[in-house]
């Protein structure tokens, strides 16, 4: 009887965790798009400051046109965004910075068993870190487009290195 009763209870507690977890995940990818509205609605009312650190060694910093930073958000922000509770470590990562210090970081995660492009967002804001990935939407690519310096259909600009003389 008591192995029973623990086993019972030992189901009851997976299904609450469970469910708990959908819900968790659920919250945080609605959060995330509210937030990601929000910066953009920053970029486009206030004309704030979007700097974006593409992928590869010493490549100079750029400043998004509020265009191009629409088009990153797109991008980043399609259906199909799936909460992680952490992500595997990937090659080469694009960094995002938006003047209300939210920080987009793009991570190429290479492609799945069926072939399909994976990319892992790590979403830094208001103290929060949230990990998220979008599966067959070539999103790493897109995203190194908007950061590029002639940008996804409007050029971006460099931004001047610091003069320390």
């Amino acid at each position: 009887m008591k192995k029973f009763i623990f086993a019972v209870i030992a189901v009851f507690v997976i299904i609450g965790v469970s469910i708990t977890s959908m819900l968790v995940g659920a919250s945080r990818v609605s959060r995330y798009y509210r937030e990601s509205d929000d910066h953009l609605r920053d970029v486009v009312v206030n004309e704030a400051e979007v700097i974006a650190a593409p992928a590869g060694e010493n490549a100079p910093e750029i400043r998004l046109s509020s265009y191009n930073t629409s088009a990153f958000l797109t991008a980043v922000t399609r259906s199909g965004l799936l909460h992680r509770y952490w992500i595997p470590r990937g090659k080469e990562r694009v960094v995002v910075t938006f003047a209300d210090s939210a920080v987009y970081t793009v991570v190429d995660g290479g492609e799945d068993k069926a072939g399909h492009d994976i990319a892992y967002i790590i979403y830094q804001y208001d103290h929060h870190t949230y990990y998220f990935s979008l599966t067959g939407y070539e999103t790493f690519q897109r995203v190194s487009q908007c950061v590029a310096p002639e940008g996804f259909g409007a050029p971006n600009e460099e931004t001047a290195p610091d003069s320390a003389a």
